[in-house]
């Protein structure tokens, strides 16, 4: 997803912030090392907002609510988190 000219890439452990201003160039800012599957939802202001889902088999899944001050993209920091509970 991008927000205001930065771009923010989930895959792998954790995620990825990168600044597109200049889109044929893009810059590495910064990143959050987490678990797999946490995937970045939303961004608003200096708030970013991801699901982190821990699945128990193909048919359960564990979902918890993370959220992220990225005020400072070189340095994200988990400052919340809410258990969603089973699916």
């Amino acid at each position: 997803m991008v927000v205001d000219q930065r771009a923010y890439l989930n895959g792998g452990t954790g995620f990825k912030i990168l600044d597109v201003s200049q889109p044929y160039t893009p810059t590495f800012l910064g990143s959050y090392s987490g678990p797999d599957w946490l995937s970045i939802k939303e961004v608003i202001g200096s708030l970013a907002y991801g699901i982190y889902t821990n699945w128990a088999n193909e048919y359960i899944q564990d979902n918890t609510l993370w959220v992220f001050d990225v005020s400072d993209p070189t340095d994200p920091v988990l400052i919340g988190d809410c258990y969603l509970g089973f699916k």
